[in-house]
C-alpha cells in the first residue's frame, strides 16, 4: 500500500497548493470507483458513494500522515457509505458492473451467486477475491474483527465454489478481469473529482479569500487609527 507518490500528493492537498486536492483525489479514485461498483453492483450507486465520499475526505485531510492513513480511512467509509444504499441482487443483472460484457451462462450464474449472498459476505469476497486485501485490512475496512472478516469471506468462497465446481479459477480470473476494468482512466477521474467536489472546493476558496481581505482591511485600519492617535499625541 505504500505509494510515494501518492505521499507526495497527500502533503501538496494539506498544504493548500493549488490543484493538490483535485489531483491526491483523482488519484484514489479509479481503485475507490472499481470497489464501490463491484460492492454496490450499481455504476449509479457507485458514484453516489464516491460524491459523498469525496465530500467527507475534504474534512479530513489535514489529518492523514501519510497515504496509508488515508487509504485505510477511504477505504472504510466507503464501506460504510456502500451499506446506506439498498444491496445489489440477482434482480439487477442486465445493469451489473460485473456483467459489462457478454460472459456466458456459467459467468451469468456465478455473479447471480455473488449477488445472493448476504452483503457482508459480498463485501469481504470482492476485497479478498478481486482486490487483494490482507485479512487485516479487510477487518479494517469491514469494521469488524479478523475473525469476522475470516468467516465472511470462506462463507462466500465455499458457496461460489460450491456452485461452479472445477469452474471456479476460471471463472474468478473473468470476475476479475471484469472487476479491474471498472477502474475510470486519470482523466475521467479527474472530472469526476471536480464533478464532485469542485463547488465545494470553490465555496471554501472565496471564503478563504474573503477571510484574508478582511483581516488585511481590518489590520490597515487598524494601522491607520494608530497612526492617526499617535500624530494627535505629537500635536
Amino acid at each position: 500500500m505504500d505509494n510515494p507518490s501518492l505521499d507526495h500528493l497527500l502533503e501538496r492537498a494539506r498544504r493548500g497548493k493549488h490543484g493538490g486536492i483535485e489531483h491526491f483525489l483523482s488519484a484514489v479514485y479509479p481503485p475507490l470507483h472499481r470497489m464501490a461498483s463491484s460492492i454496490c453492483g450499481s455504476h449509479h450507486a457507485a458514484r453516489t458513494v464516491l460524491r459523498n465520499l469525496l465530500r467527507k475526505a475534504l474534512d479530513r485531510l489535514a489529518d492523514w500522515s501519510d497515504d496509508i492513513e488515508a487509504r485505510r480511512w477511504l477505504v472504510h467509509h466507503l464501506i460504510q457509505e456502500c451499506r446506506t444504499l439498498p444491496a445489489a441482487g440477482p434482480s439487477g443483472a442486465q445493469t451489473d458492473p460485473l456483467r459489462s460484457q457478454p460472459d456466458g451462462t456459467a459467468y451469468a450464474a456465478m455473479i447471480a451467486a455473488l449477488r445472493s449472498l448476504p452483503p457482508q459476505q459480498q463485501e469481504a469476497w470482492i476485497l479478498w477475491r478481486l482486490e487483494g486485501f490482507d485479512l487485516r485490512w479487510q477487518a479494517i475496512a469491514m469494521d469488524c474483527s479478523t475473525t469476522a472478516a475470516t468467516t465472511h469471506r470462506e462463507g462466500a468462497d465455499q458457496t461460489l465454489r460450491k456452485l461452479t465446481g472445477e469452474s471456479y479459477d476460471a471463472l474468478l480470473e473473468k470476475v476479475r478481469h471484469a472487476h479491474l476494468s471498472l477502474a475510470p482512466p486519470p482523466p475521467m477521474a479527474l472530472q469526476r473529482v471536480a464533478a464532485s467536489v469542485g463547488g465545494v472546493l470553490l465555496r471554501r476558496r472565496v471564503m478563504g479569500w474573503i477571510k484574508r481581505v478582511t483581516q488585511i482591511v481590518l489590520a490597515a485600519f487598524l494601522i491607520w487609527i494608530v497612526y492617526w492617535i499617535w500624530k494627535l499625541m505629537r500635536q
